[in-house]
């Protein structure tokens, strides 16, 4: 019994290896058409040998840089409403602080007899 399942394995095997060599035929078959329409395609006589590398330009176009988003048009309108934001902050404090008007004015008498001029202090220029 035990001759007869080895008997049985190596004809399976036998006929497992041959399915493989048989479809290794088809698929080498399929792939000589698909060259064939190819350079049919293409107007082609001959086909060169096809490397399957993938190229390194290719390889490299997905990178990119680092954005800026400082130069994205959201980002650039947020940081204008935050300036006008603090540009409005200024001036609501600058309108609570207390303002000074001073309004020079210079009054010239012909004499010396202006009122209360005792107690006015004059400036000292010394000649010149």
């Amino acid at each position: 019994m035990k001759a007869l399942r080895r008997l049985s394995d190596v004809v399976q095997t036998e006929a497992r290896i041959e399915s493989a060599r048989s479809q290794l035929a088809q698929y080498q078959a399929n792939l000589d058409s698909a060259k064939a329409s190819l350079m049919s395609w293409l107007g082609w006589n001959s086909l060169n040998g096809i490397n399957n590398d993938f190229p390194a330009k290719l390889a490299r176009s997905c990178e990119t840089a680092t954005p800026d988003d400082r130069l994205v048009p959201a980002v650039l309108a947020a940081w204008a409403q935050a300036n006008v934001a603090r540009a409005n902050l200024d001036y609501a404090s600058a309108q609570m602080t207390p303002t000074i008007s001073l309004e020079p004015s210079v009054q010239h008498y012909l004499n010396d007899k202006y009122p209360s001029h005792e107690v006015l202090d004059k400036p000292s220029i010394p000649p010149g």
